[in-house]
């Protein structure tokens, strides 16, 4: 074997022309700093190409999992808002009166002239616009209401309503006649008016579980008096989430997915639904009608893509197990034109484009059959190149999201292209290096000595094993000006940019997980995220609680720290569940000392008898935790209602904090309190007198703030 290496070495040689020591040293260094150069180029640019990838998928993973938490709040929130509103007595004597209303409806003569006009309104301006809306020829007759209740309702609400345009139908109050149903409706349609409003629904429907008959509605649009049981409406998703729900009990919510609802011209509509019971007898269903708008405004950030992190081609959307979107693409938004083109391009239907352009929105019709819902709805996670609906090299990130019968797959998405720019620029940056590289090989074999080659290659090889290690800081010297000094301001340059990279992702990764602690309230953390330094707020009709244990001074001297420690960190991790559960904001822990407040950001008229509530739940949670763990520990219980002051103390780490002379009143009921009851001031008692019995305790001294008549909430 020797033999023949030797053998074919002295062949090569001999078919060689002779070269001299100068220009075998040339050829051998030539070689040499060749080969190092591109082997040093080559594992910078696959290691840097690594982790510039890494960085980029993981920032692609943190805007897909921020906005799956904000998508869960919402729903969250909708669930939360809605089984109390069910709850709620403000629902229940609604209830009462629009059942009474609707039936005296019925029982009253229909006159002509409004069958006539409830006819001709079908007949010559409804089913004309909706087949507009539609692009389909609809019969008017399947749209006609049959009762006389449903006829006269939407004659005195939508065909004489003083408002014209369907979105300020709610508006109106009372219709003209005198009856039943027209007071009730005064009463109660500003309340639900300001519900809808305050909280993003649409339509806040109450129907009647014996007959299936919509007796109010708020929108006002033409299921004002529908049959859900049979006829038209009996195959809608109004009816499928109704139905559902009469078999549910108390605070069980029931959803219907978004489709198109013909009623609101067609648009995209979802449902949730809760039972009404009033002494244990369900009374009505209270259906709310989910916005389309709302789900858009949290994955688009309300259409703030590049500020939240996806540049000029990036996107968050949600699907459906029907493989059709449920929040409208970026690009539909942004160039609709462009996207049609695009659409007819790849040989979508007309009728469909149309479609779109009519109900102004491509939910529920533009289709994305792509690997990442594929992948999502097998309840994998993970993030990918794949073709998307465009079918445009995309990198992606899927999961799939849940809430109750509701099964979405969340894509976040940006054009390869754009996610690995700075790759492509790199790989730009590594072949000039090279080239520049051979010219000053070359160079150097003829102009230079060993000793001035060697010092500033061996330079730059360092300079690479430490970028192959994942040091970008890296910055070496330049030995001169020639070619070799160029190469390394080169070299030097090519990591500045690296590093300049990263540290663009990671200041856009760390903005977008901050989204994600659950430091401060979620208004107040969207404000520092937009840049606002200084946070303080005033707020009117704020309720203040205060609680603080008695017998915690007692038992901290019985047990040990560890234990102590536990058994307060139980106690009050149930009243932060109690508190999540009346939408009440819990402000901090002082020792045994717990502070709360209602109705700051979330405003509501209802703030202060819900803190109520919770002063009963926490007293009871205290009294079961006592029984539980054998010990003496009661609690006393101070609320107060008025102004309140609130901001962002801090700049390290964050505490949102309250203060003012409510707070400081709140405080004093509690400390002047009496023990395992809950004392409030007159402002407390005034709001919620009709709602809880009280006795008066008369007047105390206040400290600092002088006799006050204070009440006891009798428990």
């Amino acid at each position: 074997m020797l033999k023949l290496k030797n053998k074919l070495a002295y062949l090569i040689r001999s078919k060689l022309p002779t070269l001299g020591l100068w220009q075998e040293l040339f050829l051998a260094l030539f070689l040499i700093v060749l080969l190092g150069a591109f082997l040093a180029g080559y594992l910078i640019f696959n290691e840097t190409k690594k982790a510039l990838e890494l960085q980029v998928s993981n920032q692609l993973v943190s805007l897909r999992e921020s906005r799956a938490e904000e998508i869960t709040q919402y729903f969250h929130l909708v669930e939360t808002k809605s089984k109390l509103l069910a709850s709620s007595q403000l629902v229940i004597e609604a209830s009462r009166g629009f059942l009474d209303g609707y039936r005296e409806l019925n029982t009253l003569p229909l006159n002509p002239k409004v069958n006539e006009a409830v006819d001709q309104y079908y007949r010559n301006v409804w089913v004309p616009m909706l087949n507009k809306f539609s692009g389909q020829e609809n019969n008017p007759d399947e749209f006609i209401p049959t009762t006389n209740a449903a006829k006269l309702l939407q004659y005195e609400y939508i065909l004489n309503n003083p408002f014209k345009k369907n979105e300020d139908r709610i508006l109106f109050d009372s219709g003209a006649s005198k009856n039943i149903y027209n007071n009730v409706h005064l009463v109660f349609n500003p309340r639900f008016r300001d519900f809808i409003r305050t909280y993003e629904f649409y339509d806040l429907f109450l129907v009647d579980p014996s007959s299936g008959q919509v007796i109010y509605t708020a929108a006002k649009e033409i299921d004002f008096g529908a049959k859900l049981y049979d006829g038209l409406f009996n195959k809608s998703h109004l009816a499928e989430v109704v139905t559902e729900c009469i078999g549910k009990k108390a605070n069980e919510v029931c959803y219907a997915d978004f489709a198109f609802y013909a009623p609101s011209l067609g648009i995209p509509a979802g449902f949730i639904a809760v039972p009404v019971f009033d002494k244990g007898k369900l009374l009505t269903i209270l259906v709310l009608q989910l916005s389309s708008r709302a789900i858009d405004n949290i994955m688009t950030s309300n259409n703030r893509w590049q500020e939240s992190g996806l540049g000029s081609t990036g996107e968050i959307y949600l699907v459906g197990k029907d493989s059709f979107l449920r929040s409208n693409s970026r690009f539909f938004i942004e160039d609709r034109k462009g996207y049609y083109a695009d659409l007819v391009k790849r040989g979508f239907p007309e009728k469909i484009i149309a479609e779109m352009e009519r109900s102004n929105g491509s939910i529920l019709l533009q289709s994305v059959l792509t690997d990442s819902v594929k992948n999502a709805f097998k309840n994998n996670v993970g993030v990918g190149l794949i073709k998307d609906y465009r079918d445009v090299s995309v990198l992606s990130a899927y999961k799939k999201i849940s809430f109750s019968n509701l099964n979405y797959a969340i894509i976040a998405e940006i054009d390869e292209s754009e996610a690995f720019k700075a790759i492509w620029e790199l790989k730009k940056t590594f072949l000039l290096i090279f080239g520049i590289t051979l010219l000053l090989i070359v160079i150097a074999g003829f102009l230079l000595t060993n000793y001035f080659l060697l010092k500033p290659i061996a330079s730059l090889t360092r300079g690479a094993n430490k970028m192959a290690d994942g040091d970008y800081s890296t910055n070496l010297p330049i030995h001169s000006n020639d070619e070799l000094g160029e190469l390394t301001r080169l070299f030097n340059k090519m990591c500045s940019k690296i590093q300049e990279q990263n540290l663009i992702i990671q200041e856009t990764n760390k903005a977008n997980e901050s989204l994600l602690l659950n430091i401060l309230p979620a208004p107040i953390a969207t404000r520092l995220k937009g840049g606002s330094s200084n946070i303080a707020d005033s707020f009117t009709n704020v309720t203040v609680l205060f609680a603080d244990i008695v017998g915690f001074t007692k038992l901290a001297a019985s047990l040990s720290a560890d234990d102590l420690v536990k058994l307060l960190n139980e106690l009050f991790m149930k009243f932060d569940n109690a508190a999540l559960e009346y939408d009440i904001e819990k402000i901090k822990t002082i020792g045994d000392s717990y502070m709360a407040v209602c109705g700051m950001l979330s405003p509501s008229q209802d703030n202060t008898a819900r803190m109520i509530q919770m002063a009963i739940r926490m007293i009871n949670i205290c009294h079961e935790f006592g029984l539980k763990h054998n010990l003496d520990v009661k609690l006393r219980v101070g609320i107060h209602a008025g102004t309140v002051v609130a901001g962002v103390m801090g700049t390290n780490k964050f505490i949102y904090d309250v203060w003012g002379d409510t707070v400081n009143m709140a405080s004093r009921m509690e400390s002047e309190g009496i023990v395992d009851a809950i004392q409030v001031t007159k402002a407390v008692y005034e709001i919620t007198k009709d709602l809880f019995p009280f006795e008066s305790r008369g007047l105390i001294n206040i400290p600092g703030k002088g006799e006050h008549e204070v009440w006891l909430l009798k428990i």
